[in-house]
């Protein structure tokens, strides 16, 4: 089996939070369980649909910006400004994924050197 796809025994998980206090004990099962959910959500078609939608919208905003600018930055501030919204909230959305992913790695990491 690949390392990735490890399963961690029950035993395994306990040695690990064991090392924390109680309240990071519910934050790291979190990371875990939340990082273990959502990867395997991206290996589906639907989840991989979803995330190929988030970066053609912020391909398209950003050519959107591009094309406004050209055509000219002042009149098209606000259209502009509203675009480059949508890229953020689209870029904090995918970073968040990838905070979600690299916090379970970590700690899946940890457990493997324990």
């Amino acid at each position: 089996m690949p390392e990735q796809d490890r399963r961690w025994t029950t035993e395994e998980i306990s040695n690990y939070i064991s090392k924390f206090t109680e309240v990071e004990r519910d934050n790291v099962i979190r990371e875990l369980m939340g990082a273990k959910i959502l990867s395997n959500y991206l290996n589906m078609p639907e989840g991989k649909l979803i995330l190929n939608s988030v970066i053609d919208s912020i391909r398209d905003y950003t050519m959107k910006i591009i094309r406004l600018s050209v055509d000219g930055f002042d009149k098209n501030k606000e259209e502009i400004k509203q675009a480059a919204l949508q890229v953020n909230v689209a870029y904090d959305f995918i970073y968040g994924i990838a905070t979600i992913l690299t916090r379970g790695e970590e700690h899946e990491e940890s457990m493997k050197r324990s």
